[in-house]
This record gives C-alpha cells, structure tokens and sequence, in this order.
C-alpha cells in the first residue's frame, strides 16, 4: 500500500506527543497536522485555524495512518482536534 503522507514514525513523535498533550489533541491527528505543516503554514496555524482543504488533507493523513496501523482506531471512529472532533474517512 503506497503512502502520501509521511509514515507517522519519521516524524519526531516525542515532539508531537506533548504538543497534542497540551493541545488536547488526539496523537495520530496531531501526526497529521505536523505531516502537512510547512514554512508557510507551520503545525500551530493549522491546528488554531485550518482551511478547508487543511482539514481535508489533515483527515486523508489520519485515514492513511489506521489503514496502515501506525494507530490504534477508535471505537467510534472519532478523534479530539483541539474542541473540536475529526473523524477517520476509513471504516472504524
């Protein structure tokens, strides 16, 4: 199966894993949003205020990290985006 995204373990995930801590974010999203973020749009923007097609590709990034069981899904196919809730495109 061919990814788009990077793989969730080339990202730095100690790094991740407590900027979700403190953004009350579910780790796999945050993975996503850290995946997408550049120069111009870095992981903090896009999690304070995504664009459209931001949160698509954050929501694409997630369904290909449980397709490829780089998480553990959630019963209900839903994950904490900040307030907010993402849910994963892939059958949960």
């Amino acid at each position: 199966m061919n990814r788009n995204f990077p793989c969730a373990y080339d990202i730095e995930l100690e790094d991740v894993r407590e900027w979700a801590q403190d953004r009350k974010t579910a780790l796999p999203v945050a993975v996503a949003i850290w995946a997408i973020a550049d120069g111009e749009r870095t992981a903090q923007r896009i999690w304070e205020k995504p664009t459209p097609s931001e949160w698509d590709r954050v929501t694409m990034a997630l369904d290909e990290y449980l397709r490829h069981g780089d998480f553990a899904r959630s019963a209900d196919g839903l994950y904490k985006w900040g307030a907010d809730q993402i849910k994963c495109l892939a059958p949960c």
